[in-house]
């Protein structure tokens, strides 16, 4: 009897976890590409590309396109502290993008949050976030509920 009682007791912490929308995202972290892939897989997002600094990304992301993201002088020096960088750009007519970086360390994410907060000043939607070594510019009609799963 015993044995069925810490059956169900798990089972129903188990359930627990699955209705109130544990994501295992949010605990394991990857490099900038994976945190992306794993945001735009889980809100079905697949309009558009990912431009990563990874190896031999399918797109990569150049110094040229992250000088004409960040078109002011100086800005792109900025980004000595980042260690991975994945962004999504919607195929679209729209302002849909995401941008995710990771850093070395926390050591230079208030110049990154800087950086992304002027590029989120120049669209209508966006909002900039940050975790840890992980800092993120969200784009999208869904940013509430990115922001939501993206939060530890």
């Amino acid at each position: 009897m015993r044995k069925i009682q810490i059956f169900l007791l798990c089972f129903l912490i188990f359930l627990m976890f699955v209705s109130c929308g544990f994501h295992g995202s949010t605990t394991k972290k990857g490099d900038a590409e994976d945190i992306l892939g794993d945001i735009l897989s889980s809100f079905r997002i697949t309009d558009g590309n990912v431009y990563s600094n990874r190896p031999l990304s399918e797109y990569p992301l150049t110094d040229a396109l992250l000088a004409r993201m960040f078109p002011e002088r100086g800005d792109t020096e900025d980004l000595f502290c980042v260690r991975s960088a994945a962004v999504y750009f919607s195929k679209r007519f729209c302002e849909n993008e995401i941008i995710v970086f990771e850093l070395y360390d926390i050591s230079g994410r208030d110049k990154i949050v800087s950086l992304l907060q002027k590029r989120a000043n120049k669209k209508e939607n966006a909002v900039v976030l940050s975790d840890g070594v992980y800092v993120y510019l969200i784009c999208t009609d869904r940013n509430a509920e990115i922001s939501h799963y993206l939060k530890p």
